[in-house]
């Protein structure tokens, strides 16, 4: 089920150091059912190579905004996000997470249904070997 409002969700990411889970991370952005989102990578000082990969993202998809900045730590490069966003609705994924197809469309819906300011959802852990370690629920 696809939302087919034109609301321009915007989503920062913050990006160190994270070479490893950044690939899997963005594709999931990438991927999603929900299409009108705006993509703010903040490249915080990475010196690991994910700067590359973000240019190469930044390159083949035009949401996809690439920024840089020294080094601050998540909220800094969270806040130097918020400051590029454009859309009505923001969102934060860490570089090293994964987010399912339907997480911005889900979150959306949710909020435009119940009219609140904070929409969340639930989330699994998963440890190195792929086994789920804990999940949790959350609602709007």
């Amino acid at each position: 089920m696809s939302n087919q409002n034109n609301t321009l969700v915007s989503v920062v990411v913050p990006v160190y150091n994270v070479k490893e889970y950044l690939v899997n991370c963005l594709d999931s952005i990438i991927s999603q059912t929900y299409k009108n989102i705006q993509i703010i990578l903040v490249d915080d000082g990475s010196s690991d190579g994910s700067t590359c990969i973000c240019k190469q993202y930044a390159k083949e998809d035009d949401r996809v905004e690439l920024i840089y900045k020294e080094n601050g730590g998540l909220s800094d490069a969270r806040n130097f996000g918020i400051q590029r966003a454009k859309g009505e609705y923001i969102t934060f994924i860490d570089s090293d997470d994964c987010v399912s197809r339907y997480y911005v469309e889900n979150l959306l819906n949710l909020s435009q249904k119940t009219g609140c300011d904070i929409a969340i959802t639930n989330f699994e852990k998963i440890n190195d070997d792929k086994n789920l370690r804990l999940s949790r629920m959350g609602g709007g």
